[in-house]
């Protein structure tokens, strides 16, 4: 990577997440079926307070999902168009609980999907444990609206893992990495991270908070401290559940931030073009 470029690396964004103990999630029976919490990246005049919903009961996703097709609802009745929202979106693979007495493979990869986590409007974060290898019809459909974006890194291949394994079709999955670079080329056509030009086939080497800081022009988001570990161990088990939704959380909020601010850099406010991975 050339040693030139424009800013300097900034001191990383704190992240912070905090259960409300009187925010848990309850049925009509008054059954538990899941937990709030607040995420906080950095100063909250900077990036808004994010809203985490932690679930792996169908209704209750459902729920959290209906605020994306009001969200669509509103901006077709408000210009008349047809609406396009973003939606970060980060898969996890592990050891489902019915191969407890099962040998798994060794390889992560090799392993099925258990959970996923998406973020829409940039402040709405859902971690969906997936039981039993079924994902909920209506989640199910949001992936497979056309009007629904769905961004990640190497969101192509999770996508066809998600078709794969689970039978849902995802209708426009988008990878952030070209993106990014089309979006943020400075000075001498290459974005810019950390005060350095990244040129292409570096771009396809960042993860999610290297290309955020890009787009976020050098607002960098803390690692976790086992980030390594999280990014690699079998997602049933190995660190505390709370760091894995914080670790899930903040993975799909840049993936929804870093592609909004792609769109609103190349298209204006739209992202009516958006490219559709192949």
């Amino acid at each position: 990577m050339p040693k030139k470029g424009m800013k300097g690396p900034k001191q990383p964004l704190e992240v912070i997440l905090d259960k409300d103990n009187d925010s848990v999630l309850k049925d009509r029976r008054n059954r538990s079926t899941g937990d709030l919490y607040t995420l906080r990246i950095g100063r909250s005049d900077v990036l808004p307070l994010l809203e985490v919903t932690f679930t792996d009961d169908p209704p209750t996703a459902s729920a959290w999902l209906r605020h994306a097709h009001r969200l669509l609802d509103r901006r077709r009745s408000t210009t008349g168009k047809h609406p396009v929202v973003v939606a970060g979106f980060r898969l996890f693979r592990g050891q489902p609980r019915e191969w407890i007495y099962c040998k798994s493979p060794r390889d992560i990869s090799s392993r099925p999907v258990i959970a996923f986590s998406l973020c829409i409007g940039g402040s709405h974060i859902l971690y969906f444990p997936i039981e039993y290898g079924v994902v909920p019809r209506p989640i199910a459909d949001f992936f497979a609206d056309e009007r629904v974006v769905v961004a990640g890194v190497n969101v192509a291949r999770d996508a066809a893992a998600l078709e794969a394994e689970m039978g849902v079709r995802v209708a426009r999955p988008v990878e952030l990495a070209p993106l990014v670079e089309e979006a943020f080329k400075g000075w001498g056509g290459f974005p810019i991270l950390r005060g350095f030009w990244v040129r292409p086939e570096e771009m396809r080497k960042l993860d999610v908070v290297d290309l955020a800081a890009i787009a976020m022009e050098g607002m960098e988001t803390e690692r976790a401290e086992d980030h390594q570990k999280l990014e690699m161990i079998d997602w049933s088990y190995g660190c505390e559940e709370e760091d894995r939704i914080k670790f899930a959380a903040v993975q799909a909020f840049l993936a929804c931030e870093t592609a909004t601010r792609c769109y609103r850099k190349i298209n204006g406010s739209g992202v009516s073009s958006a490219p559709v991975c192949d």
